[in-house]
């Protein structure tokens, strides 16, 4: 039988650590932002790095690609 999903949420929160209990509070007092509101230097900071990007002045990697080079660092 399916359990209902207010059922499995009351399962989640009771068995959840504080830490997540304060995290779920927080998302579901606050809400998340309707919008997000950028500043002129930021639109023009993202728009930097795209020019770079489709000029090849910079490189893109996958998730994966990222935690490669990160674990294969020699420090």
């Amino acid at each position: 039988m399916l359990t209902s999903v207010k059922e499995e949420l009351h399962k989640m929160i009771d068995e959840a650590d504080d830490i997540r209990l304060n995290e779920i509070y927080d998302w579901l007092h606050d809400g998340t932002p309707d919008s997000i509101q950028y500043s002129p230097a930021e639109i023009e900071t993202f728009y930097n790095r795209l020019s770079g990007h489709q000029e090849g002045k910079s490189k893109s990697f996958t998730v994966e690609g990222s935690f490669n080079l990160i674990r294969n660092k020699k420090v």
